[in-house]
């Protein structure tokens, strides 16, 4: 079981249904209906992750990096205010109107810090940063910046921030990956707090929102409170206010901004968790933007678990091994898709297609039931593709209307067909016959339908971080989630997949290795011989693990944390190779 702020999620077992999470929804947001909350990622990539709403003054302390502030030149923007000095690409980025405010006030998971001159700094909650300074975050990591009472920045994960002051001048120059930003209350007239990317700047005034470095060229704001006015490096600007996002894309000296309304639904993972922590904002985003359900957080951090295992789910209709002369079997390939299958759903069902040797392809539906709070997934498969033998062809649609599928059958010999309406009533899909016939000779009835758009399983990137929400947190050490392997040194090299680093070694000697393999390859941080006094980031996909602690645990998954402090990339060629290790964990499952 794992518990999350808002929400708990379990694991209900059936012989059909061997793990589908159910989701209890709890009261963390009293009278509103938005239901804010997972994994994923959420909590600041674990369960007990705090609000970086208002945070307390503190007297100020020596800054522990310095860097000169660059030269800036003033801009207006279109209404002819001034909006702030433009922050020049190789400056820092985060400000805050009182310059002595700006503090790393959270950590979660791996963050790194370094001055202006690119030397690591030893870091600390509430630590003073200063201008130059910048701030990265590896794969389930977080860092929270307070600039004062009132503004507020949260680094995403795997992403690198520099902070910019200048007497009122406070700007963040958000190199790559994401960030949310809040400004409670407006700026006064000779303050400045500015959020810049590779394509554009804006001057933050009082207003809420979600920043992405796409690519080089290209970034991503969605506005959830207040107004802004965007100003692209090539000079064009755009307006944008809450409840809108716009990508920008620049090209061939020109920017283009694409602007189009955003709801919950669009919402990134750190966008949602960030107003999961805050009420008060939770609750003007709710009234701006009619955001009126976002228990969507949850069952999608759910729905990924159901993706990334969908080989636990029964997926073949048994008759199709009468019809050739071998039997179906899957082929292993899975897609997804998220659709509504009823108007008034509050959250989109989960879509699941298996491909099989017959070349029909199994669709199982998973959907959230706000009564219960639970992930359920009806016994009834839909089936779409060309049969290898017998001539059937299948497909599947949503209805135009939005209730239910549109299921259409047709014998490529005959032409004889029906196409059905298949709704989501109680926890079935039941079939409402709407025609039968020759599609060859007679004329088949317009039924309007709109097309699924399916995902790879290799290529989450819907539901990209949400897997963090699913993990508690531990202090400022590193939580990670894994299997536990027990392994000779033989079998290490195979599952490693390496030729033996150290040919004619005595291997009856070694002893077993245990190790905790990463459910994803990720970055960690860790020290290194080269520097005993800062972690270095790196990417991991095991954790050596000394002493006999887990012996009794071959083969279990756990969810565990570790000290960045005292564990150690390799300096030589030991078992696993370039994987680091540590004596220190903490079994947190």
């Amino acid at each position: 079981m794992i518990d999350h702020p808002l929400v708990t999620i379990t694991d209900i077992r059936s012989p059909r249904h061997p793990a589908v999470p159910r989701i209890r929804t709890g009261s963390a947001v009293p009278g509103l209906l938005l239901c804010l909350v997972i994994l994923v990622a959420l909590s600041g990539c674990g369960s007990g992750k705090e609000s970086n709403a208002a945070v307390p003054k503190q007297e100020p302390t020596p800054s522990e990096s310095t860097m000169p502030s660059a030269a800036s030149e003033t801009t207006s923007d279109a209404s002819g205010e001034k909006a702030g000095q433009k922050i020049p690409a190789d400056a820092a980025s985060v400000t805050s109107a009182v310059a002595a405010e700006m503090r790393l006030v959270r950590m979660v998971g791996a963050v790194s810090l370094r001055n202006g001159d690119g030397n690591p700094v030893n870091k600390h909650e509430n630590m003073r940063l200063a201008s130059g300074d910048e701030l990265s975050t590896a794969i389930r990591s977080r860092a929270g910046v307070s600039l004062d009472d009132t503004k507020a920045v949260t680094v995403g994960e795997q992403s690198r921030a520099i902070l910019r002051q200048e007497d009122r001048l406070l700007g963040l120059r958000l190199e790559s990956g994401e960030m949310y930003f809040s400004v409670s209350e407006p700026l006064k007239e000779d303050e400045t707090f500015e959020i810049e990317t590779s394509t554009i700047v804006m001057g933050i005034r009082g207003t809420s929102g979600y920043v992405s470095a796409l690519t080089e060229n290209s970034s991503a704001v969605i506005l959830t409170s207040g107004q802004v006015e965007l100003r692209a490096m090539t000079g064009e600007t755009q307006h944008l206010k809450a409840g809108q996002r716009v990508i920008i894309e620049a090209k061939d000296e020109k920017t283009r901004f694409h602007l189009d309304p955003v709801t919950p639904e669009d919402y990134p993972t750190l966008l949602l968790e960030e107003l999961a922590a805050d009420e008060g904002m939770l609750a003007e985003v709710s009234a701006q933007t009619v955001a009126e359900n976002l228990e969507y957080v949850p069952a999608m951090e759910a729905y990924r678990q159901i993706i990334l295992h969908a080989e636990d789910y029964e997926f073949l209709f048994p008759n199709y091994g009468s019809v050739t002369d071998s039997p179906n079997t899957l082929t292993g390939v899975y897609r997804y898709a998220f659709e509504k299958v009823r108007p008034d759903d509050p959250v989109p069902a989960l879509l699941i297609s298996a491909e099989s040797t017959f070349g029909i392809d199994s669709i199982r539906v998973f959907y959230y039931e706000p009564s219960s709070g639970s992930i359920l997934a009806p016994d009834e498969l839909l089936e779409e593709g060309v049969g290898s033998a017998g001539g059937f062809r299948g497909s599947i649609a949503m209805m135009a209307d939005g209730n239910g599928f549109r299921e259409t059958g047709i014998s490529s010999g005959t032409g004889e067909g029906e196409i059905s309406r298949v709704e989501l009533r109680g926890d079935r899909l039941v079939r409402d016959h709407l025609w039968s016939g020759n599609m060859f000779t007679e004329t088949v009835p317009e039924i309007a339908y709109r097309d699924i758009v399916w995902q790879d399983r290799s290529h989450l990137e819907d539901l990209k971080g949400s897997l963090a929400a699913a993990l508690p947190t531990d202090g400022d050490r590193t939580v990670l989630r894994g299997t536990v392997r027990i392994a000779s040194y033989q079998e290490m090299l195979e599952i490693q997949g390496v030729p033996d680093p150290n040919p004619g070694t005595d291997t009856s000697m070694t002893g077993p290795i245990t190790v905790i393999i990463l459910d994803e390859p990720q970055q960690i941080s860790a020290m290194t011989v080269d520097d005993l006094y800062t972690p270095s980031l790196g990417t991991a996909s095991m954790i050596k693990i000394f002493g006999g602690s887990l012996e009794q645990d071959d083969g279990r998954e756990v969810i565990f944390s570790i000290d960045p402090h005292t564990t150690y990339w390799p300096s030589d060629t030991s078992l696993p190779l370039g994987q680091p290790a540590t004596r220190d964990i903490h079994i947190l499952n």
